[in-house]
């Protein structure tokens, strides 16, 4: 058996339409898998230099269907995109093709480089993860689709060994290099909880989200691509930084072995962006595991805190944040009930969570709901988990939300932060472990208004 069972097919869960798409395409019925993505609450920019996260698998997954073939070809389809991809597995591209097949392409190449056998596959994909918006779509599509070939193969691997392949897939194919996180929560995620991850042991914890708070996540629809420079640009500066350190304390191999004090001791003599880069990291490994602490405590001024801390560094010093996300923070600091919010991902654009007490959440989708009815807004999705990990999704539509008319007739020489704070109430929310969630793009249409 796979390490994660699969979605029966025969269940009635909002998959089937890719079943009955799939079964129109192949003519046969397929067996489904489903990977989640996640919100990181704090952590960023850590997980590549060895260091702590905490994120948290959300309701919004990947599904995979798939059935064998009696060739050695791989058939790709998307619900998503047009078009079909088919390789040969005994020729597959050395390297990347520039399409969104080659998250798939990466985890066949690396399971065959371990070793394992692979059958040809007839493979439907289906992603509801928002792209480009900090929710790890790119490892919710490399999870499933590893479960998807490794159930063809009979190839069993425990789940953390699955979340390293993947993320070699991401690194070695498809030319982002990111670091363990986003792997590892959609294969280990539990519902509820967030997960505290030491990204150079794999050894993790579940930190169980205090009673009563709802994550609310915002999407600024900003579009970011990891494969592209500005990432890979700050992890070899990670790396610079490094080699400097060694140079004075011989056991430093990575951030993560950089204390504060090491660091002030020697900030005048690393150049001045290397620096900056140093300050984020060393601190941010340590607001991470202190606000692991704080949620497992119920300290939520303490949580607040910290959050905002990692907000500014990420603005201040990684340089990672836009404007859009940073009007984004602070209209929601101003909201009842709030407790904390900051950017998350991998930025240059995303999302932003946010904690906020249940009480206030509530208030919030009520008071969306009570808007004009230009405004359509659909039921939020209910999501499960079961003791192996894999997560069944009720048959709900997908929430969606629009800006009413008010918002279009805004003068384009407003002020964006006094739109957003105008429009707080599109904040809507997501509870831990049912992944209620509505996404707002505020923000990104009142920008195309102005210009």
């Amino acid at each position: 058996m796979p390490p994660s069972r699969p979605i029966d097919a025969g269940q009635k869960h909002d998959h089937t339409h890719v079943i009955v798409k799939f079964e129109k395409l192949f003519g046969e019925r397929p067996r489904v898998f489903r990977a989640p993505g996640r919100v990181n609450l704090i952590g960023e920019h850590t997980d590549y230099n060895d260091g702590f996260v905490m994120p948290a698998a959300v309701g919004f997954s990947t599904y995979v269907a798939v059935t064998g073939r009696p060739d050695r070809n791989l058939v790709i389809h998307s619900e998503e995109f047009p078009g079909k991809f088919e390789f040969d597995l005994d020729k597959l591209p050395e390297q990347r093709t520039g399409a969104w097949c080659d998250y798939v392409l990466g985890v066949a190449s690396v399971l065959r480089q371990m070793g394992h056998t692979l059958r040809g596959a007839n493979m439907l994909v289906h992603g509801e993860v928002p792209l480009a918006a900090g929710l790890s779509s790119s490892a919710a599509l490399e999870v499933a689709c590893a479960l998807a070939l490794m159930s063809l193969g009979q190839v069993k691997l425990p789940l953390p060994e699955v979340a390293k392949l993947c993320q070699q897939a991401e690194n070695s194919f498809v030319g982002a290099r990111v670091g363990i996180m986003d792997q590892f929560v959609s294969c280990m995620g539990k519902a509820g909880h967030a997960v505290l991850l030491d990204c150079r042991s794999l050894e993790f914890q579940s930190v169980p989200i205090p009673a009563g708070i709802r994550l609310v996540v915002c999407n600024t629809m900003v579009k970011h691509d990891h494969a592209t420079g500005a990432y890979n640009t700050r992890r070899e500066e990670c790396e610079k930084a490094v080699e400097y350190f060694a140079k004075w304390v011989p056991t430093v191999r990575a951030l993560r072995d950089v204390t504060v004090e090491l660091l002030n001791q020697h900030m005048h003599d690393l150049p001045a962006t290397i620096g900056k880069r140093c300050s984020h990291v060393v601190r941010e490994n340590q607001r991470t595991v202190d606000a692991a602490q704080a949620l497992a405590e119920d300290n939520l001024p303490n949580i607040r805190r910290l959050m905002r801390e990692s907000h500014n560094s990420l603005r201040d010093l990684y340089e990672v944040s836009c404007t859009e996300l940073d009007i984004m923070v602070e209209a929601a600091e101003g909201l009842p009930g709030f407790c904390g919010g900051r950017m998350t991902g991998g930025g240059f654009g995303g999302c932003t969570v946010n904690l906020v007490r249940e009480e206030h959440a509530e208030d919030l989708s009520t008071e969306d709901r009570n808007q004009p009815a230009d405004l359509p807004l659909h039921r939020g999705r209910r999501s499960w988990r079961n003791s192996s990990g894999t997560r069944l999704i009720s048959s709900v539509r997908r929430p969606s939300l629009q800006l009413h008319q008010p918002v279009r007739r805004l003068r384009k020489n407003c002020e964006l932060r006094q739109i957003a704070a105008h429009h707080r109430h599109f904040i809507a929310a997501m509870k831990p472990g049912t992944g209620m969630a509505i996404f707002i793009d505020l923000v990104r249409k009142v920008l195309a208004l102005r210009n």
